[in-house]
């Protein structure tokens, strides 16, 4: 995702977890994907490059342990879930 929180790349495992397909996933907000996200830790992320590890997320009433890591690419921070 970028630092905006739009969705930029989903791998195969993420298109299986939230059920849908690429067409409906890239370009769309972060917080439309995933609506019990928490919104401080992922802004803490974009905005000041803190790392969240190992928090449990419902994902389709998965439980999944999610990482949040900021990643410097061309001088932008992207982040990783």
């Amino acid at each position: 995702m970028d630092s905006s929180g739009v969705i930029r790349r989903v791998n195969r495992i993420g298109y299986s977890l939230l059920g849908q397909a690429s067409s409906t996933l890239l370009g769309c907000s972060i917080y439309d994907a995933l609506p019990n996200l928490n919104r401080t830790m992922l802004e803490d992320a974009l905005l000041r490059g803190k790392e969240a590890y190992s928090f449990l997320l419902d994902i389709n009433h998965k439980g999944v342990v999610v990482n949040i890591a900021p990643i410097l690419v061309d001088s932008q921070i992207e982040v990783r879930c």
